[in-house]
């Protein structure tokens, strides 16, 4: 394994680290792959660093590579016999990413990067869950008070409770089956309908349509 530093275009330090699983990285090919990959500063200037790792299985060469740069983390990953190819591959890839992220123009460079906003939906998705769960037992709480019943189950509390075990469903695979992206996106967005129907939906039924 070693590490390089570089002059990036705008007079920072690019760090360049590579290494080897079950594969010794060759002189050659060592200064082959900084090369290649100081390439990337054309399409985005203030990269900060990028970690290449060649992975051999079996007959293959896999190549991972990860860039860091100013809200910029962006991963990479390409398979071929040759680990040349492989890493040119993975190169090619991330060009686009980079390419496809500066058409975007200052959108892109405000938004935080994909893993970080993952987490940050993840974390949104917790507290959510938690302040659901919250209201629906203070609001247990109160009728019992009130009236010395249980919540009775009118559509609005059950779209409610419908939402929050869509959510717990949601944070629960996405521990243990790593659920994310679209499909992921697309059931938190029939969890927020569920919301929208329990509330805003029952009363414009009940004040607008009928009352």
């Amino acid at each position: 394994m070693g590490t390089v530093n570089r002059n990036a275009t705008q007079g920072e330090l690019m760090q360049i680290t590579i290494k080897g699983r079950h594969w010794k990285v060759t002189p050659d090919y060592r200064a082959y792959a900084e090369r290649r990959i100081e390439k990337l500063q054309r399409y985005f200037s203030h990269l900060i660093s990028a970690q290449l790792t060649v992975t051999e299985e079996g007959y293959r060469h896999q190549a991972e590579l990860r860039i860091f740069g100013n809200g910029l983390d962006v991963t990479g990953r390409a398979q071929d016999p040759d680990a040349r190819v492989a890493l040119d591959m993975v190169l090619e890839k991330q060009e686009r990413a980079l390419k496809r992220r500066g058409q975007m123009g200052w959108v892109g460079r405000t938004l935080p990067p994909l893993a970080e906003a993952e987490g940050m939906q993840i974390r949104l998705l917790t507290w959510s869950a938690g302040l659901m769960a919250a209201a629906l037992a203070t609001g247990a709480a109160n009728e019992v008070i009130e009236t010395g019943e249980v919540l009775a189950f009118t559509h609005k509390i059950l779209l409610a409770f419908l939402a929050f075990a869509l959510i717990l469903v949601l944070l629960f695979l996405h521990q243990r089956t790593g659920l994310r992206g679209r499909h992921a996106a697309r059931w938190l967005l029939v969890g927020y309908l569920l919301l929208l129907l329990a509330y805003p939906g029952v009363k414009f039924v009940r004040d607008v349509l009928i009352g």
